[in-house]
């Protein structure tokens, strides 16, 4: 491959988008296509960390992201007992930003750098010669149609039929989470935290109800539990929502009077303890796609911008420079792997140690509070010193 090489990109979201603007960035022909019509929703908990803004600096999205979202300073989590502890940051935290509008803005710099894209594209199969992706099968204008690429990446999201074929897809149930949103207004009690909270044994380990601010009275409301502990529970997952309201003081206080906007949708979160295999020949997988979402707080957003960010920097370079082996992608994987899976050995023993039992996070809970105020800036500090203890 040359830097006339085309890459296909399939799936605009957080991952596809940021391939194709370092890509593009790098003078490579890149088409990135998705499915829906856009700008489209994204079932999530609609939080961005403060780990992502340097990505959204490196694009030239951060004051329109800033502008777009409503920004909070912290956070704060409740144990079984209800027992709230606050970690409020000294600077920005997280941004609570819709992904219909978040998500945009980043596909909309992908276009600005280069990217062609194109929508409604609903890609169905791959295209595989002597053991090679070479382009995808897809329905377009009321008709199916092949489209070819020197390089297909796949970042079409946690169901994508396109990485089960290629034999990457994470069925676990003690990585496999499963999440439900709703939207609320007239939630009271809110501040500029968002908010965790770890009420019912049965959300164990490291499952938990999400309240994330989006204004004075409107609150992203959700529930994040293994697909392993949602099957022992033998309830249905929107059963959380109803719980957390009629069951515990906090949440009567936050949702008494509170009503639902729209639907509540749930979807699927694979996670992983580890960066798993990216690559196929002539393929690559990213964010939800490659299962790359953190185990501990089922962080997918700044995993599938980071793998997004790295690949497509990686193959920018290299496709200018020469042809792109198997050896190659193997270097790739293991030196993106190399950083990513700091992170992930950080955050799956967070989730191992932290929250793995009620017991333990009513321990962290007493930790917690035994430290000053003013001194509690982050929720995952603390927590790593309490695991440290």
């Amino acid at each position: 491959m040359t830097a006339n090489s085309k890459v296909l990109v399939v799936g605009a979201g957080p991952a596809g988008s940021a391939a194709a603007f370092y890509l593009a960035q790098a003078g490579i022909d890149v088409l990135l296509v998705d499915k829906e019509q856009w700008p489209r929703d994204k079932v999530c908990g609609d939080g961005q960390m403060f780990h992502s803004w340097y990505i959204y600096e490196e694009m030239g999205i951060m004051e329109e992201a800033r502008e777009a979202g409503t920004m909070l300073y912290g956070m704060k989590s409740s144990d079984v007992d209800e027992r709230l502890v606050s970690f409020r940051s000294d600077k920005e935290y997280a941004m609570g930003t819709r992904r219909y509008v978040i998500d945009d803005i980043i596909r909309r710099a992908a276009v600005r750098e280069g990217a062609r894209f194109i929508e409604n594209f609903d890609v169905r199969d791959l295209i595989i010669r002597h053991g090679k992706v070479i382009g995808v099968k897809a329905f377009y204008k009321g008709q199916m149609i092949e489209e070819y690429a020197d390089l297909v990446i796949l970042a079409n999201g946690s169901h994508s039929m396109e990485a089960r074929k290629l034999g990457v897809f994470n069925e676990d149930p003690e990585t496999l989470w499963m999440g439900a949103r709703g939207y609320y207004e007239n939630v009271r009690g809110l501040e500029d935290l968002i908010e965790f909270h770890y009420p019912f044994p049965d959300l164990y380990p490291a499952g938990y109800m999400w309240v994330f601010p989006e204004g004075d009275d409107i609150a992203n409301v959700g529930v994040f539990i293994t697909a392993e502990a949602l099957r022992k529970s033998g309830m249905k997952i929107e059963d959380y929502f109803t719980r957390l309201r009629d069951e515990t003081k906090l949440g009567n206080e936050r949702l008494g009077d509170a009503r639902l906007i729209g639907d509540i949708k749930g979807w699927r979160l694979p996670s992983c303890w580890k960066t798993g295999q990216m690559y196929s020949k002539g393929c690559v997988m990213i964010g939800d796609a490659a299962s790359s979402i953190e185990p501990f707080m089922g962080e997918g957003f700044f995993t599938a911008l980071s793998s997004g960010r790295a690949i497509g920097k990686f193959l920018g370079k290299q496709l200018k420079e020469g042809p792109l082996t198997e050896e190659l992608m193997e270097y790739a994987q293991q030196s993106y792997a190399k950083d990513m899976d700091k992170f992930y050995s950080v955050m799956g023993g967070m989730r191992n140690y932290g929250v793995n039992t009620p017991e333990t996070f009513t321990r962290f809970t007493d930790y917690a509070l035994s430290i000053p105020e003013e001194e509690r800036k982050s929720f995952t500090d603390v927590m790593y010193q309490f695991i440290k203890s």
